[in-house]
């Protein structure tokens, strides 16, 4: 049977048939527009208009009219994208174009691109892409006004970002889009140009970068187009010389500031502005690209590769061509880089390595600068990195070198820039907000043998940055007390009662536990190697660190792994000729891993890790384990682990030579060659091999003391790629939980913490500072209730407590000292705050609340009727029968407890003159201002409530507490002692009255 669509396919069908052609018509209509254009302004130049004496029409004139012809004639139902864009590139590319011309030619390749003229299923898309970048990039004019060139070269920069932007950018190869890159970085460097084109380009290179690292998450290898039949390409004027320079060009307009910087006072603006005539500037990256090479989207993987390897290029502190300012322009499109990209670095193996390596370094080298500007960019992009839990997990060693090397070594230094400190202080402070920055640090290198204390060496270094010896407080001192409360506050908010652990983290929270115990055992057995080797392997075997006998293989990794001992001490047991030694040494030297190592640099880092002995014998003995290591790993580098030997001990020779002042004459290249020639079982190492060596050890001795790889507290990229070698790799960046080791890590800092809060707030006058300083004590008595630390908050209460200067003034200058002096008065109800809130975990901390109390109480403030029931006392005034608290007692004591207390706390306070408490209007008129503020002060800390609640005190602290009351009334002149009543005066004895 005929089938025959019905009314409402075939009505469907003509619409979109409709809507095709009316699509044409558009493209065909617009290019027709600027093929117009073009010719308009061509004629406006003598040189094509009619009649300029040339034999025929000009061919650039030509191309155009039989595009439009072919356009009328509308014969192809789909036009081939790269005979529209060839006419115009023709015209940029000629040598006989002005600017007008070429400006005019641009804005067309652009409003192509935007309008999707050149999509990305179009036909020959790809081909057209990739023309418009090389004829863009191979642009030629003359022109003898300098703002006309500008404007050229503005609409080549906005070419080259529509033809990445584009969808059909995707199609660009890898190399063209990091040309292109390339050459909008090099115009934004242009000093010849105005400012304005210069921030112009740089925009362009940050839409770039973001375009080309935000494609990485989403990135698919675009469809194969179908075969086609192979067009003839564009021949620009200057072909020749493009083809016989691999390197892409950039744009170079002339003025007369170039002609003054190039030395050439006959040039002028009517030379040629093109890009074709520049060479490659040396920070570009080395070596041309290769033709028919492997090419991928811009948001490919090897397209990012590119780009990240030359903007690490540009940031290279090395290199003399990069200035400060080229590199903080650099360090921004690597920010750019890294924020756009995120978690997508990871998934990339070649990219995720080049963090690891090349963009650590740099930004690590970097770190070196004086530049606050620089400095903070690094800062930043560090930063960036961290908050990736993705690249956090695989950068462990990076970021440790980054703390240490980075952030920690600038803010000790004595001698640092005050500015470059301050920047590094305010990413502390940043990095301290995240509340599990610090778990992290503490998790995965305090509680790792052989890495550095980081949480420690940190939180004490914040101490004592927070306050100033002359009591001016600089930004940098404000920075690290806000950095240390934040660490401090972080703690406290996970002390609730609802922080509860699982028991999956309560398992982990033990491992880190364990870890960080042992490592601490492990550095005490180090410094007892260090003083006595004997003494150190028995306090290994005493605390089951190593078996028993100790086997050679644990005592090698003991050496390898703990950084606290000494390379000297290391050095000589290595070099000793015992057996048990020797299997020692052999197994220390089969722990490193020389995969990837030149011979020259896994020698430098053998003999770096330990203090090589003097004698002869034993040098011998280290360079034959060294060499029978090597051949190991390495078989097919040597005949044999003689010949290694024989090597090593020639380097060894050739260092001496080269480095040792005595020695006049210094061994050649080729007496080197000549010396190891045959020594590999007859055979002789490459010359390259050799050569390498040598040159490596002339420019940098190899160390045989045993010092660290970086000399006179300069950078050294060696020691960066040693310690990356040596760091385990299945050791993975840890992401506990917040809170896992709160307890740990306040105990290792809660001393110089409080001290160094406490100086802050006895120093300074700014009330806001004041009251930082008292929320972080707040916070420091909730970590301390909150995990049993009564040590710590003794000392809280202490200080305080001399802060109110009620200790150390006689009484008949209490009130006019302490009234006049809103920060005792700060310190005092703070004590009493935490005394209410935290007393049950208060010991030694009693005596000195009690104290205070007295010296109130003497001075007629503290107005107290503390008889016990049935004596005839108001409830209302004694401080065990607050109203609130009936029917506490109620439920807890009995009468007869209560009225033995309230006796007990009512002679306490009592004087033999007054017989009760003393009013507070007794004192003499003149100071009744001073008083009235001691009064409210004193009446805001409900002293009341606080002893009438001591019966619900723990049975510690309740000790205590009696225990600093009867040592109080035991001083001398003690009112207690005077006024007691013959029933209470068995307090005599501690033992029975506790």
């Amino acid at each position: 049977h005929e089938v025959t669509n019905s009314p409402r396919q075939q009505g469907c069908q003509e619409t979109n048939h409709v809507a095709v052609m009316e699509e044409d018509r558009m493209l065909r209509s617009v290019v027709t527009a600027e093929t117009a254009l073009v010719l308009a302004t061509m004629r406006l130049n003598p040189r094509f208009a009619s009649g300029a004496g040339m034999k025929g029409e000009n061919p650039l004139l030509k191309s155009f009219r039989d595009l439009r012809a072919r356009l009328s004639s509308g014969e192809d139902t789909a036009l081939d994208r790269t005979l529209l864009v060839r006419p115009f590139l023709r015209v940029i590319s000629a040598d006989n174009t002005n600017g007008p011309i070429a400006a005019v030619a641009l804005s067309s390749l652009t409003k192509f691109l935007n309008y999707d003229i050149i999509g990305l299923h179009a036909p020959k898309a790809a081909e057209a892409i990739t023309e418009i970048v090389d004829g863009v990039m191979s642009c030629h004019f003359e022109d003898q006004d300098s703002s006309s060139a500008e404007i050229v070269l503005m609409k080549m920069l906005q070419v080259l970002l529509a033809c990445i932007k584009c969808e059909a950018g995707s199609l660009l190869p890898a190399m063209q889009v990091d040309d292109t890159i390339r050459t909008c970085f090099r115009v934004s460097c242009e000093v010849r140009i105005s400012g304005l084109l210069r921030r112009s380009a740089e925009t362009v290179c940050v839409e770039l970068v973001q375009i080309v690292f935000g494609r990485l998450a989403t990135h698919h290898e675009p469809p194969s187009p179908p075969p086609e039949a192979p067009s003839e390409p564009v021949k620009p004027v200057d072909e020749t010389a493009k083809k016989s320079s691999p390197d892409p060009p950039s744009p170079k307009p002339a003025g007369p500031a170039a002609s003054e910087e190039e030395n050439e006072p006959n040039s002028s603006m009517s030379d040629t502005v093109g890009v074709g005539a520049q060479r490659r500037p040396s920070w570009h990256l080395p070596g041309p690209h290769a033709e028919g090479a492997p090419s991928t989207s811009p948001g490919g993987g090897e397209c990012v590769e590119r780009v990240l390897d030359f903007v690490v290029s540009l940031c290279e502190p090395d290199d003399e061509h990069n200035s400060e300012a080229l590199r903080v322009q650099a360090l921004y499109l690597l920010n750019v880089a890294i924020e756009t990209a995120g978690r997508a670095l990871a998934s990339h193996p070649g990219v995720l390595r080049r963090v690891q390596t090349d963009v650590s370094r740099v930004l690590l080298h970097s770190t070196w600068s004086r530049n606050s500007t620089l400095i903070s960019l690094v800062l930043s992009a560090v930063y960036n990195l961290y908050s990736i839990t993705e690249i956090r997990q695989k950068l462990r060693p990076q970021i440790e070198l980054l703390l240490t090397s980075g952030y920690l070594r600038i803010l000790e230094e004595k001698q640092g820039v005050f500015e470059v400190q301050e920047v590094v202080m305010e990413s502390l402070v940043d990095l301290c907000r995240d509340s599990n920055f610090l778990a992290d640090v503490f998790a995965n290198f305090d509680c790792a043998v052989s890495s550095v204390d980081v949480f420690e060496r940190l939180a004490k270094l914040l101490c004592k940055s927070a306050f100033s010896v002359t009591g001016v407080l600089s930004s940098v001192h404000v920075l690290s007390l806000e950095a240390l409360l934040l660490i401090i506050h972080g703690m406290a908010r996970r002390c609730h009662p609802g922080f509860q652990l699982t028991d999956g983290q309560r398992v982990q929270a033990q491992a880190l536990r364990e870890s960080k115990r042992r490592k601490r055992k492990l550095h005490t057995a180090a410094e007892h190697f260090n003083r006595d080797v004997d003494k150190g392997v028995e306090y290994l075997v005493a605390n089951k660190l190593v078996s028993d006998p100790v086997k050679p293989e644990e005592l090698a990794w003991f050496f390898h792994s703990v950084s606290k001992l000494s390379k000297s001490a290391v050095g000589e047991y290595l070099g000793e000729n015992k057996p048990f030694n020797v299997e020692v040494l052999n197994h220390y030297a089969r722990m490193f891993d020389w995969k990837g190592a030149t011979f020259e640099t896994a020698m430098r880092r053998f003999l770096s890790s330990f203090m090589v002995p003097g004698e002869a014998q034993k040098i011998d003995r280290v360079l034959q384990s060294f060499a029978q290591s090597l051949y190991d790993q390495s078989p097919m580098m040597f005949a044999s682990s003689s010949a290694a030997h024989v090597l090593s001990f020639s380097v060894l020779m050739l260092n001496t030579d080269l480095h040792n002042v005595t020695v006049k004459k210094k061994m050649t290249l080729n007496e080197f060659i000549r010396n190891n020639r045959g020594i590999n079982e007859g055979e002789s190492f490459p010359p390259e091999m050799i050569e390498g060596i040598y040159t490596s050890i002339q420019n940098e001795a190899i160390s045989l003391s045993g010092g660290g790889c970086s000399a006179n507290g300069e950078f050294d990229s060696r020691h960066f790629q040693e310690s990356i070698k040596v760091s385990d790799p299945s050791a993975v960046f840890l992401v506990p939980t917040a809170g896992l080791q709160d307890h740990e890590m306040f105990s290792l800092v809660w001393g110089p913490c409080v001290a160094s809060v406490c100086v802050v707030f006895e120093s300074t006058e700014d009330e806001a500072i004041q009251q930082s300083a008292i929320e972080g004590l707040h916070s420091c008595a909730a970590i301390a209730a909150s995990h049993g630390m009564t040590q710590v908050f003794d000392s809280i209460i202490a200080n305080l407590a001399k802060f109110s200067l009620l200790l150390s003034t006689v009484v008949e200058s209490v009130t006019t000292t302490f009234g006049r002096n809103p920060k005792a008065q700060r310190a005092f109800f703070t004590m009493m705050e935490m005394t209410h809130r935290h007393g049950n975990h208060l010991r030694e901390g009693w005596r000195h609340v009690l104290d205070c109390l007295i010296a109130l109480h003497r001075a007629g403030v503290l107005a107290l009727s503390l008889g016990g029931q049935g004596q005839g006392h108001d409830d209302d005034t004694s401080i065990l029968s607050s109203p609130g608290n009936d029917k506490r007692r109620s439920r807890h004591q009995t009468p007869s407890h209560a009225s033995y207390s309230a006796t007990l706390w009512s002679s306490f306070f009592s004087t033999p003159e007054e017989g009760g408490a003393r009013s507070a209007e007794a004192v003499p008129g003149t100071r009744s201002e001073w008083v009235e503020r001691t009064r409210k002060c004193v009446d805001a800390c409900r002293i009341e409530d606080l002893f009438s609640e001591t019966q619900y005190l723990e049975s510690d602290s309740l000790v205590h507490l009696l225990r600093a009351a009867l040592a109080t009334a035991a001083r001398k002149g003690s009112p207690v002692m005077a006024s007691a009543t013959p029933g209470a005066r068995f307090v005599e004895e501690e033992e029975g009255a506790v």
